[in-house]
């Protein structure tokens, strides 16, 4: 695991090194990533005020280039897929503002406040609904659907995403 406590930075892609047969598959790792980073600020253990702050903008950079990356490269590719309707897709996206807004409003927190605290578990909440949601609706339809070659391209075209998102 790379060290959470330092600010995720362009140079320092932690993609690159990996070699994701699918789509699907580093999507789900980097759910269970973000979900782990979410959790450990949100106990705090072990970690100063500072620390949990930069552990929240780490975490929610990630969170950003992963939504980013998602509706700009797999949404685009589900239309049609079997069981996988335009109305989830649309939910999907939306969830993704809502957590925009959270997280936006976690900003203007202080971190000893505890509406800090509340605030970084409803989002925690909210991801880990929105992971399961796509995890089950999404990546299980179109691992099924889609050919090796096909979820390959639009990993790499995933993680071309991530690395060009510049928020």
């Amino acid at each position: 695991m790379e060290n959470i406590e330092q600010p995720f930075e362009q140079e320092d892609f932690p993609y690159e090194d990996q070699d994701y047969e699918r789509v699907e598959d580093l999507i789900m790792w980097e759910h269970h990533q973000i979900e782990d980073k979410l959790v450990k600020a949100i106990s705090g253990e072990g970690l100063s005020v500072n620390e949990r702050r930069d552990l929240f903008n780490d975490v929610k950079k990630e969170i950003l280039h992963h939504m980013n990356a998602e509706e700009y490269t797999y949404y685009q590719e589900i239309p049609g897929v079997n069981d996988i309707s335009k109305d989830q897709i649309r939910e999907s996206k939306q969830e993704h503002h809502q957590m925009k807004l959270i997280m936006s409003e976690i900003d203007d927190v202080a971190v000893e406040h505890p509406d800090w605290k509340a605030k970084l578990q409803v989002l925690c909440e909210d991801v880990k609904h929105h992971h399961r949601e796509e995890e089950e609706e999404f990546l299980q339809h179109t691992k099924e659907e889609w050919s090796d070659e096909k979820s390959q391209k639009i990993c790499q075209d995933f993680l071309k995403a991530k690395k060009k998102a510049n928020f």
